[in-house]
C-alpha cells in the first residue's frame, strides 16, 4: 500500500490491484492457512500472509509459551461449548498450538498462546468459535509508524 506499492510497481515486481482483488487474495490466503500480519503501526503500508512453518516471526512466536503477550492483537478466539462437537479441526488449524480438546470433548483455547489470527474460526464446521475483543486494559494501540516500515524519504529526513 502507499509508498511500498509504488516501490514494487516501479521496480516491475508488483502491480496495481483493486480493493476487491485484494480482499480475494486475503480470502485465498486465509483458506490456505496463512496468518495475516501487518506492520506494527496505525498506517502499516503492507500486509504479509505468512506460513506458520516458514515465517521466522511466527516460528519464533510458536516457541514462546506466552505468544499472546508478544503478538499485537486485540482479539482472541472463544469457544461456544454448547456448539462445539470436539471434531479437532481447529486444533489442526491453529498456528500457535493454542487449542486442545478437553475430556468433555470440546475445544479449549489457551489464551496465553492465542494470537487472535482467527484461522480456527474460518474452518469450524459447527461455527462454535468466534473472535472476541480483549478487555480494554489488555488492548494495545500500535504506534503511528513502525520503525522498520517507513519510507526512505522519512528515514532520510531524520539523518543530520
Amino acid at each position: 500500500m502507499g509508498f511500498y506499492a509504488d516501490y514494487y510497481i516501479d521496480l516491475g515486481m508488483g502491480r496495481q490491484i483493486t480493493q476487491e482483488e485484494a480482499m480475494g487474495i486475503l480470502e485465498m490466503a486465509e483458506e490456505a492457512g496463512l496468518v495475516h500480519q501487518f506492520a506494527d503501526s496505525l498506517d502499516p503500508g503492507a500486509i504479509c500472509n505468512c506460513c506458520p512453518d516458514c515465517c521466522g516471526d511466527l516460528r519464533m512466536l510458536k516457541l514462546i509459551p506466552n505468544a499472546a503477550d508478544f503478538a499485537i492483537s486485540n482479539h482472541f478466539s472463544q469457544v461456544d461449548t454448547e456448539l462445539c462437537n470436539g471434531c479437532e479441526t481447529c486444533v489442526d488449524r491453529c498456528p500457535m498450538d493454542a487449542i486442545s480438546i478437553t475430556e468433555e470433548e470440546v475445544a479449549s483455547i489457551n489464551l496465553e498462546r492465542c494470537i487472535g489470527c482467527g484461522l480456527c474460526i474460518k474452518t469450524c464446521p459447527v461455527e462454535a468459535l468466534t473472535l472476541v475483543s480483549k478487555p480494554e486494559e489488555d488492548r494495545r494501540e500500535p504506534p503511528p509508524t513502525s520503525p522498520f516500515m517507513r519510507s526512505s524519504q522519512d528515514i532520510e529526513s531524520t539523518i543530520v
